[in-house]
Formats: structure tokens, sequence, C-alpha cells
């Protein structure tokens, strides 16, 4: 092990290692600032000045030089990324956490490897992964969630406007009972309102936040019913039924293309599988790829591979509705 840690360089070693803790601190700062109750308030009003657009947050974005810009406007996409998966943090915090968990890993991977081009490699591969696919995967169940639940919640407001209710207070009334996923975005949506948002925002948001075109629809419907009439309860039952259908055909076409889906995931898995069982049995049959340039190219291009070949497999068996 010492000798593996003489051929990383000490001072990379000691350079990753700064690097890591100073990105634990800001996650452990972050995440302590935000169990006050005070700033927790702070970062929740922010979010909801950077989604609305307010005057006095375009005239700071304004004056701010190009690059906080650009940060501002990836930490605002984060945010609303973290806010539709349901994980209750900042996008400093969530970031910062990221990059000491890749860096961190990088290193243990260098060091059991014995290779720097290795542990960076696989420490960009685990930040990509919490920063984009576990974000990604997470929000896309819980969107999955979002449009199984939207039928029967646009029913109830249905039910609520027939009872002479007005659509804000029957979407406040079901938002505040539904303790599914669409309840928590349409509570997010009502705390906008209540910060100067118009409904229609709120909810065009919440439909780009769960990509949700049933939603965008319905908010457009909306639209249309304020400026020419018309029954809101007729039009909800209406898209409640058009959703609840799509959704039926939907469920036919995962059972039917279920065969093409597993044999992606064993074509993908194999070689995978292949690659840690000589590891862990013939690890020198395997050396080659982190021991050798020219192994680090055949190993890129594998993962290259790998990832086209899923792309392909997931665009073959999707079909939209």
């Amino acid at each position: 092990m010492i000798d593996v840690l003489f051929k990383l360089g000490p001072a990379l070693i000691g350079a990753l290692v700064a690097a890591a803790t100073m990105l634990v601190l800001l996650t452990l700062i972050g995440l302590r600032r935000s169990k006050s109750k005070t700033s927790r308030l702070d970062n929740i009003m922010a979010s909801y000045a950077r989604a609305i657009g307010a005057g006095e947050a375009n005239e700071l974005e304004v004056a701010k030089p190009v690059r906080f810009q650009a940060l501002e406007k990836y930490f605002r996409a984060t945010d609303e990324k973290l806010a539709g998966a349901g994980i209750e943090l900042t996008a400093q915090t969530w970031t910062y956490g990221s990059l000491a968990g890749a860096v961190v890993f990088a290193v243990i991977c260098g060091i059991f490897f014995g290779s720097i081009f290795l542990g960076v490699l696989m420490g960009g591969i685990a930040g990509y992964y919490l920063l984009n696919v576990y974000l990604g995967s997470r929000l896309k169940n819980r969107a999955a969630k979002f449009a199984e639940e939207l039928p029967q919640v646009l029913s109830i407001i249905a039910s609520g406007l027939r009872a002479g209710l007005t659509f804000a207070s029957a979407l406040g009334a079901t938002a505040s009972q539904d303790q599914g996923e669409v309840g928590r975005q349409f509570r997010r949506a009502i705390a906008e309102v209540q910060f100067g948002s118009s409904i229609e925002d709120a909810l065009r948001r919440v439909a780009k936040r769960m990509e949700s075109a049933d939603l965008s629809w319905l908010v457009l419907a909306l639209e249309i019913q304020r400026e020419v009439g018309g029954s809101l309860s007729t039009i909800l039952d209406g898209v409640a039924e058009t959703i609840k259908g799509r959704s039926e055909v939907q469920r036919e076409i995962q059972v039917i293309s279920a065969e093409g889906r597993m044999s992606g995931y064993i074509l993908i898995g194999l070689p995978i599988m292949a690659f840690v069982a000589l590891f862990i049995i013939r690890r020198e049959y395997v050396a080659f790829f982190w021991t050798n340039p020219v192994g680090f190219v055949m190993i890129g291009c594998f993962v290259a591979l790998m990832a086209i070949g899923w792309i392909w497999m997931g665009k073959a068996v999707a079909v939209r509705v």
C-alpha cells in the first residue's frame, strides 16, 4: 500500500484529500444552515424569487458577472430538480456534497487500483452519477407517481367545483388533504401563489418540473376557460378521463415491450458481470486495462460502446403515446 501511495505522488493525494475535506466542510455548513428555521425560510423565499422572477431578483442577476449568472442558472435548475425529486436540500449543498463524494471515491479507487488515471475516471463517473443520473432517476420515478395520481386528484377538484368552491379553494383543499406526489407539488404551487405568482404560472412550473404534458394542457384549458367561460368541472372530468385512457394504453405497451427491455438488461449486464468475476477470481487477466495505456483506450471504448448500446436499446423499446 505504501508503494502505491509513492507511485501516485504524495502531493497529488494531499491535494485531493484537501479538496475533499473542503467540500465536506461546505456540505456540513450547508446542512447546518438548512436546519435553521430562519435560514430555511430564506432559502425557500430565495428559491421562489428565482422561480417567479421578481424585479429585485432580476436586477441582481443582471448586475452579476457572466460566470456568476451561469452558476446561478445551474443552481436554479438544480433547485427545481431537487424540488421535483423530493430531496430537502439546497442546490449548493447537493452540489458540494456530490463533488466531495466524487473526490473521496477517486482517492480510494486510485489507491486501490494503483492508477491515478483510473481513480480520476471513477471519481468523475461517481460525481456525474450523483449529480445527474441518480437525481434524474429519482425525478423520473416521482414524475411517474405524479402522472398516476393526477387523474384522481383532478376528479376530486372537479367535485369541489360542483359543490360550489372556486378553483383556487378546491385546489387548496385537495392539496392539503392529499399526501401523495400531486398533493406535495400542488402545495408548493399554492405557496408560490402566496408569494405573488399567478395560479396558472405556478401550475405551469409544476408541469415543467414533473414533465407532465397533461398538466400543461390543463393549464391551457384553464386559460381558455377564463377567456370564453364554460363549465370548469366538465373540463377537469374530461382531462381526467383522457389521462386514464392514455395510462391504460401505456400499461399495455409496458407489458408488450417487457421482453425486449429484459433482453437489453441482460445484454448490458453480461459483460459487466464477466469483468467483475474476472477481477475477483483472476485479477491479472484484466489488470491490463488499468496498467497499460492501450488498456485505458480499450476500457474507454468499452464504456462508450456500452453507453451507445444502452441508449439504442432504450429507444428501440420506447413507444410514445
